[in-house]
């Protein structure tokens, strides 16, 4: 019984660390981090789609909504957007202030490269008729719309701990993931929710509207960025396209309950 008891408590033990790091750091990078990924330079260089997205007009919406109106708008767009990459494969790897960063990593092939770059392309397309439906039920409740922008690119980014000593981070850092933020910041420019790098284009394939040829910051040559083509439709089949919401608390919740207050007040995999 006592080996048992020990069992039990380890298995117990290394569920709650797993839930805690994919709640904190994301699926991928929770597993690399309990692999054994945890000193800071460790990581790796692979290829990836990329996804930057932030919410437009920001501040004037924080001073308009106040704190927790702000809140829960910022939960909404997470939800909405982040949400739908999250669902499609993609790793939120960090929440930027009102914006995140994401990818779908994959191999350095074209055909690789081609199926992480439609992932992502169907994702925007869902997460723009997804915001539009909330956004509908918002105008009807009296809430402000929330607008969003979205930079789309692809390359090859590095992927591991960096940081002080005691405190780390686990994301993609390097050029790619630079242009993937300036490209995000077009959408400003160009009044459109989406845009995308040349190469993010060519390896996705689909309908795209060119918008000409951009200087960005530490890239030699301008880059031709491109915007979706195709209207999205002006609605959405609420339960089509979202997934069952699931009940209880969320993983983050039951992991602080867990460790508070014991399993009688957590719902979900490590319940009684």
């Amino acid at each position: 019984q006592m080996r048992l008891a020990v069992v039990c408590k380890i298995a117990v033990q290394g569920g709650l660390a797993r839930n805690m790091l994919t709640t904190y750091l994301g699926a991928g990078a929770g597993s690399r981090v309990l692999s054994g990924q945890i000193r800071r330079g460790d990581g790796e260089t692979t290829r990836a789609a990329i996804i930057v997205a932030d919410i437009r007009g920001s501040t004037v919406l924080a001073e308009k909504l106040g704190r927790e109106g702000y809140i829960e708008a910022l939960n909404t767009f997470f939800d909405t957007v982040a949400g739908t990459f999250s669902q499609a494969g993609g790793e939120i790897l960090s929440f930027l202030g009102d914006g995140f960063l994401a990818v779908v990593p994959c191999g350095r092939n074209r055909n690789a490269s081609s199926q992480a770059s439609l992932k992502v392309y169907n994702a925007a397309v869902l997460a723009l008729r997804r915001m539009k439906h909330v956004n509908a039920v918002r105008a009807e409740a009296g809430k402000d719309e929330i607008r969003f922008g979205i930079g789309l690119h692809i390359g090859n980014v590095m992927f591991g701990n960096v940081g002080m000593e005691d405190r780390l981070t686990f994301s993609v850092f390097g050029a790619a993931v630079n242009e993937a933020s300036r490209l995000e910041t077009l959408t400003k420019k160009y009044k459109t929710p989406v845009v995308a790098s040349q190469s993010f284009v060519e390896y996705c394939g689909n309908d795209w509207k060119p918008l000409g040829a951009e200087a960005l910051r530490g890239i030699e040559a301008p880059m031709n960025v491109y915007t979706l083509a195709a209207k999205i439709p002006d609605k959405c089949d609420r339960d089509a396209d979202w997934p069952e919401k699931v009940s209880g608390h969320s993983a983050a919740e039951n992991v602080v309950l867990l460790h508070r207050d014991g399993p009688r007040k957590a719902i979900g995999p490590f319940s009684h």
